[in-house]
């Protein structure tokens, strides 16, 4: 198969560089192995210790404790390069919870990870690292910018490679990436998976808004036509008004006509499903332009908050995020903790924890889970079909984002087997307190997919 060809068909390549990391300079080449990245260390226990906290915390992995293989090859691509620089807490997250997971096992999974630079979403480089790590013979292949925009699964179908997208997920439901063979996403389906709980907590704060103009990046007429249907179908079934559907533009400084658009439509709630700094520069817009709708958005990093600076006072902004001011479980506290101590030392790999840490380090004890399982089944753990049928065995993982509870060992993921997308992650939504600084939020409500479980603070 042409997957160059394939990659275009599915989605457009035109200055869609990060769906939910922010729009990144392209520079650079491809990385090597993971010691280009800065080592995490688990400074603040003994290795066994750490192992003892974590079946506490998740329960103890019998079957690879009894056979794990020891050393285990995977291989990912990751956007290292750019202005966020986000591949780098993608990567940083996975080899933390990779060394977690050694410790897990008691050393009985020690991952031996090898990590590409796809140049913040350069089709080309994201292909060479899916056809590479095929190559290579790797069996496990974390991907991000869901799945290097489609170029890397017909690759990874042909070698027969399985693999999670913790950064991107599978996009919109339903979408074109929406079932791909051996690809799973463990993060909420982007971006949509958020808006029914935010759209339901503004409907309990305000009282009779009805209006809403949706604003959406123009990515592709697939993936905008995909958002759309979701959106008109979330209108009906929350009762609120589909007033108009507005593209915007990638990469812009200068957001005043699509501003102008919006506040020509008198919305009583206008919801931004752009992201990276295209937001802030659109908050920035409405501010300059005295906009008085109440504003939903959808991606939020350091960046985006650096960039928009006051003009996100006031926003409300949704999505499976980390609070880092106080982490919501014991497992969270734990990342947290190991991180502040370890990477997040380093200015270049973010000294707090974003949500891409978090996602990648999960999505490591998701194939630790799995690859129990499998061996649990008696099956191969050199083979990917081995983890589709371990994820139709078992879909559900721990994970570190839930409901506040001190006392709540982990959260919980569940992934969905007929869209291999999230059923059930705990998501939140806050308020920006327009410092600049991605700490400073207030944090409105917890909800899951479709809003389930909504809690205002």
């Amino acid at each position: 198969m042409d997957t160059e060809n394939t990659s275009e068909s599915l989605l457009s390549r035109r200055r869609f560089l990060q769906l939910t990391g922010g729009m990144v300079a392209a520079a650079g080449g491809l990385a090597g192995p993971a010691t280009a990245l800065a080592r995490p260390t688990a400074a603040a226990a003994s290795t066994a210790a750490l192992g003892a906290q974590l079946r506490d915390l998740l329960g103890t992995p019998t079957h690879l404790i009894a056979k794990g293989p020891g050393n285990f090859h995977t291989e990912g691509h990751f956007p290292i390069s750019g202005a966020d620089a986000s591949g780098r807490q993608m990567a940083g997250g996975f080899t933390l919870g990779s060394q977690h997971v050694a410790a897990w096992t008691n050393g009985k999974l020690n991952f031996q990870n090898k990590y590409y630079d796809n140049d913040s979403g350069n089709p080309q480089k994201e292909i060479y690292a899916a056809k590479q790590a095929g190559l290579d013979g790797a069996t496990l292949f974390t991907n991000s910018n869901l799945f290097g925009f489609g170029s890397c699964p017909p690759i990874m179908k042909d070698y027969g490679m399985f693999g999670l997208d913790a950064g991107g997920g599978t996009g919109p439901i339903p979408g074109p990436f929406e079932g791909l063979p051996f690809c799973y996403g463990t993060r909420e389906p982007f971006p949509v998976g958020q808006m029914d709980g935010m759209v339901m907590t503004v409907q309990r704060l305000h009282k009779g808004v009805k209006r809403f103009v949706f604003v959406n990046a123009d990515v592709a007429p697939n993936y905008n036509a995909a958002v759309e249907t979701y959106f008109r179908a979330m209108c009906k079934r929350l009762n609120i008004e589909f007033v108009q559907w507005i593209l915007a533009p990638l990469g812009m400084t200068d957001y005043s006509a699509t501003v102008e658009q919006v506040k020509g439509l008198n919305p009583d709630v206008t919801v931004w499903t752009t992201f990276g700094t295209d937001t802030a520069y659109q908050a920035r817009a409405a501010v300059q332009q005295g906009l008085k709708s109440i504003n939903l958005g959808i991606d939020f990093t350091a960046a985006s908050c650096a960039a928009a600076g006051s003009a996100f006072k006031g926003w409300y902004q949704g999505l499976a995020y980390p609070d880092n001011n106080n982490p919501p479980n014991q497992w969270a506290k734990l990342i947290h903790d190991s991180w502040v101590s370890g990477p997040g030392k380093s200015a270049s790999n973010g000294l707090v924890p974003g949500n891409y840490v978090y996602n990648y380090y999960q999505a490591a004890f998701v194939y630790a889970f799995l690859m129990d399982t499998v061996i649990g089944m008696g099956a191969d753990i050199h083979k990917g079909e081995s983890y589709i049928a371990a994820m139709n065995a078992m879909n559900s993982f721990p994970h570190p984002y839930s409901p506040p509870s001190p006392g709540l060992k982990a959260g919980t993921l569940v992934i969905n087997k007929t869209t291999h997308s999230p059923d059930k992650i705990s998501m939140i939504c806050f308020q920006p307190l327009g410092t600049g600084n991605p700490l400073d939020i207030k944090i409105v409500s917890n909800f899951n997919m479709l809003g389930a479980d909504l809690v205002l603070k």
